[in-house]
This record gives C-alpha cells, structure tokens and sequence, in this order.
C-alpha cells in the first residue's frame, strides 16, 4: 500500500535528515528538487551510516553538514567503506590536509567529497606533485585555498 510507503520509508527519512543531519525542511526539499533519487536511499543502510561518518570521522557539525547534504545530496548515496572513507583518506595523505584544513575544503566545496580520488583528483593532485614540482604541503595548501582544483578532470 501506498501510504505504508510513506510510514516505513519517507517518514523515516525526513527524521533522520531533520535529527541526524539537522536539516530544516527548506533544505531538505531543495536538496529533494535536485536529487529526487535520496527517497529511494536506505535510511539504515547507507544515509545513517554517511551521517555518522560526516559528523564522527571527518568532525563536521551538524549545521555544516546540513549545507554539505544540501549542496552535494549524492554523498548520502555513498558506500563509506567503498567510497567516503577512501576519498577522506586520499585527501588526507595524498592533499596533506589535516583535519582543521579539510573540514574547511569541505565546506568550500562539498563536491570533493564525493569524488573518486581514481576519477581525476589523483591525477590532478599527481600532476601537480610530479610535473609542475609541487610539493605535498603545497598542494595542500592550494586545494584549500581553491579546493574545487581536484575537482577540475571530472
């Protein structure tokens, strides 16, 4: 039945959005318009678990999380071991981003994030270290002064 749809899965979104990700219903119906595709996602299986990863590894709060979601809603699609996890990682140990930095490159452009590192921010990051001479610092330093540089080849 229709309605039980709304009870079991719908519903149960829009609490886990609100509580978890503290998205107010404005944002949540924007993100919605450019992502319809999110109702489909599983609340336990992959938008809790992105969440959690968003709020608990990477140290974003809440409110910033909110604005990631909204800008970049194909994050709650992600597999956080397949996915997430090793694009964290890659900025991380390949950008050199420490924590403080990244949090700030996120925000900037929540896009980076749900980059694959394979699809193109290797190969920029790679480019600049190998070819131009950058060292890893300075790369780190230039994705966050413009952080959407690995996201230029995607």
């Amino acid at each position: 039945e229709k309605s039980a749809c709304v009870e079991t899965r719908i519903k149960p979104l829009f609490k886990l959005l609100r509580e978890e990700a503290g998205m107010s219903n404005d944002k949540i119906a924007a993100m919605l318009s450019m992502h319809p595709d999110v109702l489909e996602y599983d609340s336990a299986g992959r938008i809790q678990p992105a969440i959690s990863f968003l709020l608990d590894t990477v140290g974003l709060e809440q409110k910033m999380i909110s604005h990631v979601l909204a800008t970049q809603p194909s994050i709650l699609g992600q597999d956080v071991d397949g996915s997430l996890a090793p694009t964290l990682a890659f900025l991380q140990e390949e950008v050199m981003l420490p924590r403080s930095k990244l949090v700030k490159v996120i925000q900037q452009c929540p896009k980076v994030l749900a980059l694959s590192p394979d699809y193109g921010p290797r190969a920029v990051s790679e480019f600049l270290v190998k070819e131009v001479g950058l060292t890893r610092e300075a790369l780190g330093k230039a994705v966050v002064s413009f952080p959407q540089l690995l996201a230029m080849c995607t």
